[in-house]
């Protein structure tokens, strides 16, 4: 699955869980913060509760969502984890607050657990990190007991002295998404130009959302041959609203192709130069498309190897097509234009 290899085998996403999971080792309650949609949620509670059964076997994993739960962060856990005969030992006087009486009773079942809880966001977020800010600062110094994992979403909360808060965005950039993207297409059969192609063209048309993009770099090969078509069953599928999709889609693939093809075309011109640098050389010094005179053959554009070799015929009929339509791709690039996916791959032989 998709979500799998992103939070196991992507370096930064496996970094961020390793972080958090190394601040519970140690005994703090940890805040995974989100600016946006959380990426395959469940696959990343998954692997964290397989990273924390690995290194500690005794707790108990358990995931509650917070979304509906109206009482006081305090009052929900002694309802959840305190048995009707201790909730009857509970007497405010003495303990003041739910957080104090469940820090005094070890026996609780919250003491050998962690907790993750979902669903919080910026308006629930301070009252939760404040109860279990109340709770682990009450409990014995030593004392074993509950930790916690928030999966925050909304305004990014602080840290405590007992929960770290981890920014998921300074974690992961636009790069991690490319790279998620590279590694699910690394054994399709075709070029690694091609791949490239495609996962810059999936990143851009996600703007960089790694489930988005996952989702449509699955279509591999089709994402490139029918960029509108695949963005406009994706985006339908997951409700994506896009008041311009063509152009969106234009955008991403002259984005990509900048990025790709732009390097490959510059490549062909070094090439064609060196190849053909002594009968090149005769023609120097020539005034450029700028008015400027040319004196090295590494300043020689396209345009302008089209001009010497179309006015001294210094290439063979094929050669000189070849060059027309390198000079005609790379004006099109210049120019905001998009280079057609058949013309990539059959008429420039680029991917």
């Amino acid at each position: 699955m998709i979500g799998q290899t992103w939070w196991s085998r992507m370096v930064n996403a496996v970094r961020f869980l390793n972080d958090a999971h190394d601040s519970l080792m140690s005994g703090k309650s940890v805040v995974l913060h989100f600016p946006g949609e959380i990426p395959w949620q469940e696959l990343l509670i998954e692997e964290l509760e397989r990273k924390l059964g690995r290194t500690s076997d005794d707790r108990m994993f358990r995931v509650h969502s917070v979304k509906d739960v109206k009482e006081d962060p305090g009052e929900y856990l002694f309802r959840h984890y305190c048995s009707e005969e201790e909730r009857g030992n509970y007497w405010a006087p003495t303990h003041q607050t739910y957080e104090r009486f469940l820090a005094m009773s070890p026996k609780t079942t919250l003491t050998h657990r962690y907790l993750c809880l979902k669903d919080v966001n910026s308006e629930n977020c301070s009252r939760w990190i404040k109860s279990i800010s109340d709770y682990t600062e009450a409990c014995e110094k030593d004392a074993e007991h509950g930790l916690f994992i928030l999966l925050s979403q909304g305004a990014a909360p602080r840290s405590t002295k007992s929960v770290n808060v981890y920014q998921y965005a300074n974690y992961i950039t636009d790069y991690d998404c490319l790279m998620l993207c590279q590694t699910l297409i690394s054994s399709l059969s075709c070029s690694s130009a091609a791949k490239q192609y495609i996962s810059e063209v999936a990143s851009n048309l996600a703007d960089n959302q790694v489930e988005l993009a996952g989702m449509l770099v699955s279509y591999k090969m089709e994402l490139i041959q029918k960029p509108e078509s695949v963005a406009w069953e994706v985006f339908t599928k997951e409700n994506i609203a896009c008041e311009n999709l063509r152009e969106k889609v234009n955008t991403a693939l002259w984005e990509a192709q900048v990025k790709i093809i732009f390097p490959l075309l510059e490549r062909y011109r070094r090439d064609l130069i060196q190849k053909h640098q002594h009968q090149l050389k005769k023609h120097l010094p020539m005034p450029g498309s700028d008015g400027k005179m040319i004196h090295s053959l590494n300043e020689l554009e396209l345009g302008e190897l089209y001009f010497l070799c179309y006015n001294h015929k210094l290439l063979s009929t094929p050669e000189f097509n070849r060059l027309v339509k390198m000079r005609d791709a790379r004006n099109s690039l210049a120019h905001w234009g998009v280079i057609p996916y058949s013309e990539l791959v059959n008429e420039l032989q680029l991917i």
